[in-house]
């Protein structure tokens, strides 16, 4: 198992997402797998949540790349082509709320 060093990440989305994608595929394998963790409810992190006075029902707008952190961003921002460059010559997976996204370039 891999895991991203922990850096303090960009101040935007685009700069997130970038930065990301460059740690992910600088790894070995030709193959390279993101997966993220997601509870959806209920789950036994609703209690956690509801202790901590979470409110996870917020709606999220992605307004563009100069917005905050939010995976589904960066899962489906990687499809622009201005990340090709720096994907080649790696496959790379990433796993969210039981979707699976493939990234390659020909």
């Amino acid at each position: 198992m891999h895991t991203l060093p922990a850096t303090k990440p960009p101040a935007t989305i685009g700069g997130i997402a970038r930065s990301y994608l460059i740690q992910a595929v600088s790894l070995p394998p030709k193959s390279v797998d993101i997966v993220f963790d997601d509870y959806p409810s209920p789950s036994v992190k609703d209690c956690e949540r509801g202790r901590r006075g979470v409110d996870d029902s917020q709606l999220y707008v992605i307004g563009g790349p100069e917005q905050v952190l939010l995976k589904n961003f960066l899962a489906e921002g990687w499809h622009d082509q201005s990340y090709a460059h720096i994907i080649v010559p790696r496959d790379v997976y990433v796993g969210i709320r039981g979707y699976c996204y493939h990234y390659y370039t020909l």
